[in-house]
């Protein structure tokens, strides 16, 4: 349950994306970014909650994790790539630990600090 409610923090990624749009529709590609941020978010809490889904969130995740490091190449923004790498990196450490289910949220609760800061930076970039 704890991992299913701290990956549910990944949907406030979406805050800096909506709120630049507000009034007026979405471009294509940040539509295609909110969604992907969106299924990814409910395909984890999915999976975390209900032990169901695996490949579908890794996939997910996975698309989210190059989307990022696309926008960091095209907008020559190397804190997206390098955030993005070091929250991989953790995750793959934290699978070898005890106590799994605390550090993993703890780790959820920083993948989504960094996605929320990545969204921010497109979102003054855009700007």
């Amino acid at each position: 349950m704890l991992l299913a409610l701290t990956a549910s923090l990944h949907y406030l990624a979406v805050i800096p994306i909506i709120a630049k749009y507000i009034n007026v529709p979405i471009p294509y590609f940040n539509w295609i970014y909110v969604n992907i941020i969106c299924l990814s978010t409910t395909t984890s809490i999915i999976w975390h909650y209900f032990n169901i889904l695996l490949g579908l969130d890794y996939l997910l995740a996975g698309i989210w994790f190059c989307l990022d490091i696309i926008w960091g190449l095209l907008l020559n923004q190397p804190q997206i790539i390098y955030l993005n790498l070091i929250i991989f990196l953790l995750n793959i450490i934290i699978t070898s630990m005890n106590n799994y289910v605390f550090y993993h949220s703890i780790w959820h609760v920083l993948s989504a600090i960094k996605c929320i800061y990545i969204t921010y930076i497109l979102y003054k970039i855009d700007n």
